[in-house]
């Protein structure tokens, strides 16, 4: 079963996965991207902050820089992301999943104190995912997961 239009020149899909840290979030990728994979499409998995310039600066600051530097540090990652990553795998007809998008951001940056409003203009035009998936877990599950995982 193919998820793509029936034209000849399409566009891929463009998949975020997001939750807290431990809920699975890396598992549903990697099980998503197989299923869609063994169903015919061609897959690229991707994640935030990205492997990029930008996005290696992002976890290299995270425990230093706070509030609206740091947020529009994930916003610039993103907005470079989608510019040299995202869209071009998906104007290969590529479907692309993203382990993290802007409902990641914008949960962790309202937890430092950043107003939503500014951090809603600063994302408005990212691109829109065609599904979005948000993942809930019990905190008891997640903190034994991470935990388990050690510092990161």
């Amino acid at each position: 079963m193919k998820l793509r239009p029936f034209s000849s020149q399409h566009r891929g899909m463009f998949i975020s996965i997001d939750g807290p840290s431990g809920a699975g979030k890396s598992t549903i990728v990697r099980h998503l991207a197989q299923m869609l994979a063994a169903a015919g499409e061609d897959i690229h998995i991707t994640a935030e902050p990205s492997s990029g310039p930008i996005g290696i600066l992002c976890r290299e600051l995270t425990e230093s820089l706070t509030g609206h530097a740091l947020a529009c540090l994930y916003a610039a990652d993103r907005y470079h992301h989608l510019e040299i990553e995202i869209r071009p795998h998906m104007e290969r007809g590529e479907t692309v999943i993203t382990d993290r998008y802007v409902p990641s951001g914008l949960v962790m940056q309202r937890f430092d104190g950043i107003d939503s409003a500014f951090l809603w203009q600063l994302n408005s035009e990212a691109d829109r995912p065609d599904l979005a998936v948000i993942l809930e877990a019990d905190p008891e599950i997640i903190a034994e997961r991470l935990t388990a995982r050690g510092p990161a």
